[in-house]
């Protein structure tokens, strides 16, 4: 498309500010983000001063492709000229840029001097915030723009649903909820998710159940969040029970979906469901190269005593890293075959693999276990 645009513009028999703008724009909005700083260049050798929609191209380029010195230098072009004080697009922009390079300094600084905030420049902090790992500021953040009579956006839902997670804050949580449906936003698909998501964190598993039922749409990702819930708050029978309902609606599962199945048979030890899994990963070929499913295989087959299916899965792995070897090494041990333990602890050393902090603990519950062996054997 790109190409086109270009072929046009250099046919052009003279240029202006709007065509030089529309060609910067095109680049950086389809990922062109070097062509896009090379025709703001050329842009200014031409004699055109750039205007706040090729700045905000720019800006949007550097943020791609993390130039920081060339934004921080546009940065200082546009306070120069007072194009900071023209509007919110271009320190929206800005916000923007300095939270996706993790400068988060630089981000608060350019909100703070916005004389009228609006949700975009809300949304950008708030989600930087979160991203970051900064939740507490994040929550101060949504607060300021509450109190600034700023309405959230589906975004900013998104990124504060999960600092409630992370705070741990129940009540504002459900608080927050009930604005969502107030404002009619609960079948927003990105508000779903990150609801089941807060409410599989804080174990509440009705709820959760209730924001998947209340969906107008079901897709994979939502019943991967109910399946990963039920999953990890040790509710595996629910879901199992939830996997048969995805596959009844006529969904597909994903390699995301296989893991947490697999790891609900483990811990149930369901193996006749679980070689089912597998038989329907063998009959799905795009699952046949993912080492995260054939991984969950082993540990499947080896927590349920089945360790010449693990052995088997595991040789048929294409690559093995040292979540495989853990999971083979941390079966024969749960099943009390240490030498077997051993013998794949050395193997993986051959291999170049080195041992983790499960690796150790699991060649040490081998050790101890031939230990009593020994003792065992001495003592008849």
């Amino acid at each position: 498309m790109m190409k086109k645009a270009q072929e046009v513009f250099d046919r052009l028999p003279v240029y202006d500010t709007i065509t030089w703008n529309v060609l910067i724009m095109g680049y950086a909005r389809h990922g062109h983000a070097v062509d896009a700083l090379y025709y703001f260049e050329k842009m200014q050798q031409h004699g055109f001063y750039p205007g706040d929609v090729a700045f905000i191209a720019s800006l949007k380029a550097c943020a791609a492709i993390m130039e920081i010195h060339r934004a921080q230098e546009l940065h200082a072009e546009i306070v120069k000229v007072g194009f900071d004080q023209k509007g919110n697009l271009i320190n929206n922009a800005l916000i923007d840029l300095y939270a996706k390079s993790d400068l988060i300094v630089e981000a608060q600084t350019v909100f703070d001097n916005i004389l009228i905030h609006d949700v975009v420049s809300f949304g950008a902090l708030i989600a930087a915030y979160a991203y970051l790992g900064y939740d507490g500021e994040a929550m101060l953040c949504f607060n300021q723009m509450l109190l600034e009579s700023v309405s959230p956006n589906e975004m900013i839902y998104t990124s504060i649903l999960k600092v409630c997670s992370n705070l741990g804050v129940i009540n504002r949580a459900f608080y927050l909820h009930s604005q969502i449906v107030k404002e009619g936003l609960s079948e927003e698909l990105n508000i779903s998710r990150a609801l089941m998501d807060m409410y599989s964190s804080f174990g509440l598993l009705q709820e959760l159940q209730e924001v998947l039922d209340r969906l107008l749409h079901y897709d994979v990702f939502s019943f991967n969040l109910l399946i990963a819930g039920f999953c990890k708050n040790g509710y595996d029978e629910l879901a199992l029970s939830n996997f048969e309902k995805m596959k009844a609606k006529g969904l597909s599962p994903n390699s995301n979906t296989i893991v947490c199945i697999l790891r609900a048979c483990s811990n149930i030890g369901a193996s006749d469901k679980g070689q089912q899994i597998h038989e329907q990963v063998i009959r799905c070929h795009s699952f046949e190269t993912d080492l995260a499913v054939g991984t969950s295989l082993v540990d499947m087959y080896a927590r349920c005593g089945l360790l010449e299916k693990a052995q088997e899965v595991f040789d048929a792995l294409p690559v093995h890293d040292l979540v495989s070897w853990n999971a083979l090494i941390g079966g024969y041990c749960e099943q009390k075959h240490s030498e077997e333990a051993m013998s794949c602890f050395d193997h993986m050393k051959n291999e170049g693999f080195l041992p983790d902090t499960v690796t150790f603990l699991s060649a040490l519950k081998a050790c101890s276990d031939m230990q009593s062996i020994v003792r065992e054997c001495k003592s008849i």
